[in-house]
C-alpha cells in the first residue's frame, strides 16, 4: 500500500483542511511518488547486481536468494497503489530460483526442484534469514 494515497485521503477528509493546503499536499505527493520511483529503480539495479554475483558462485547459498526475492516483493508491495491485488502468497523469480512469501516464513524452490523453508532470525537490531532443506518436489 502506498503511503501517499492513504495520507492524502485521511488528511483530505479533515474538514479543517483548507483548499490551499490540500493543493500543497497533492504537489508534495507528486514529488514523493517521483522520489519513490527513482529509489525503487536504484534498489532494483543494486538487487540485479547482487543477484548476478550470487548466481555466478559455484556453491549456491539459498539465504541470499531468499533475501533478494523477499526484498523484490517488499519493494513491489510498498510502491503498489493498492494492496487488494496482492496474491495471498506472492512470489518472485530470482535467476532460476522461485521465492514465495508465506508470511511468517518463505520458501525457495531451486532449479533442481529442491524446496527450502526460510525463516527470519532477529539478532538484536539486525536480522538474518536461515533456510533449511525440506525436500524435493520431483
Amino acid at each position: 500500500l502506498s503511503a501517499g494515497p492513504f495520507f492524502f485521503a485521511s488528511s483530505h477528509s479533515d474538514p479543517s483542511l483548507k483548499p490551499e493546503r490540500a493543493r500543497e499536499i497533492r504537489e508534495e505527493l507528486v514529488q514523493i511518488n517521483k522520489t519513490m520511483e527513482d529509489l525503487k529503480e536504484a534498489v532494483r539495479v543494486q538487487m540485479a547486481n547482487v543477484e548476478w554475483k550470487v548466481s555466478r558462485k559455484k556453491s549456491q547459498r539459498i539465504e541470499p536468494i531468499a533475501a533478494i526475492g523477499l526484498l523484490t516483493l517488499a519493494i513491489g508491495e510498498f510502491t503498489s497503489p493498492t494492496a487488494s491485488s496482492r496474491p495471498s502468497h506472492p512470489s518472485a523469480t530470482v535467476g532460476q530460483y522461485f521465492v514465495t512469501d508465506h508470511g511468517n516464513f518463505s520458501t525457495v524452490r531451486t532449479p533442481e526442484s529442491q524446496i527450502y523453508r526460510c525463516t527470519p532470525i532477529l539478532l538484536g537490531e539486525a536480522a538474518a534469514i536461515n533456510c533449511d532443506l525440506l525436500g524435493n518436489t520431483r
